[in-house]
């Protein structure tokens, strides 16, 4: 019961930070749009994007049904090549591949494997909610949010029902079946995003926090996803052993 909730838990997370992929862009573009509120500082930030052509990030997770829990650790670098070193740790486990030349080279039994044809794309897959341009999925559903001037700016939203869970994170079918099965199962909800962007309008770290209750559990979800050394990383030192690795079908 405690994995099947926790899995429930952790595709709702995927559900609101991993909301589409979008082609990362290497157009640049002025972006010294005037931010006054919510709705500048979306558009703003998202002509900013234009500009992030390499990154380094991170996505935590950690979910608390009171006597269990779950965290789970992804790191992933990006060149301007579009090069990807990925990491992914849970509790039990860890793993390290690479995304070069269009492959995917997993480390499996202390051995570099070219595992395109094999689980490829199901890898690949998992690296969604650290990529950059993919984060406006969620952005954009957040014009209604509290606008902030500090150092940086900083949007916030809250929530306390499922209407308006389902207005920010029901964009489609299939994320709609998930949170109605949630409903379901707890019908009580309330949660909060706080997205913080520097001064260049650049995201630096979007917080999704998420309490489910029903008569006899409380579940809580904290995931953070960050980001940092935009535009530092030119090229990633890609290990021989990758680039020699064998193909397995």
């Amino acid at each position: 019961m405690k994995k099947q909730l926790l899995a429930t838990l952790l595709a709702s997370t995927v559900v609101m930070t991993a909301c589409g992929h979008d082609k990362e862009t290497t157009n640049k573009t002025d972006h010294t749009n005037k931010v006054t509120n919510t709705t500048s500082l979306i558009k703003a930030a998202k002509a900013a994007a234009k500009n992030v052509n390499s990154y380094a990030s991170t996505y935590k997770n950690n979910i608390n049904d009171g006597s269990n829990q779950s965290v789970i650790d992804f790191g992933l670098m990006i060149d301007e090549q579009h090069n990807q070193k990925v990491t992914i740790k849970d509790n039990k486990e860890s793993t390290v591949f690479y995304v070069y030349d269009k492959k995917t080279v997993l480390k499996q039994n202390n051995q570099w494997i070219d595992a395109s044809t094999y689980v490829g794309s199901q890898m690949v897959s998992q690296t969604e909610p650290l990529l950059y341009n993919s984060q406006f999925k969620l952005i954009d559903q957040l014009k209604g949010a509290k606008y902030e001037k500090n150092n940086g700016y900083t949007l916030t939203e809250t929530f306390s029902d499922y209407k308006k869970y389902k207005a920010l994170f029901g964009n489609t079918t299939e994320n709609r079946k998930a949170i109605n099965a949630l409903e379901k199962k707890y019908p009580g909800i309330q949660g909060s995003i706080i997205v913080m962007f520097n001064k260049d309008k650049q995201i630096e770290d979007i917080t999704n926090k998420l309490t489910l209750k029903n008569d006899n559990t409380t579940v809580s979800n904290n995931a953070v996803t960050t980001f940092d050394k935009i535009n530092e990383l030119k090229k990633l030192d890609i290990p021989d052993a990758v680039k020699q690795a064998e193909s397995i079908q």
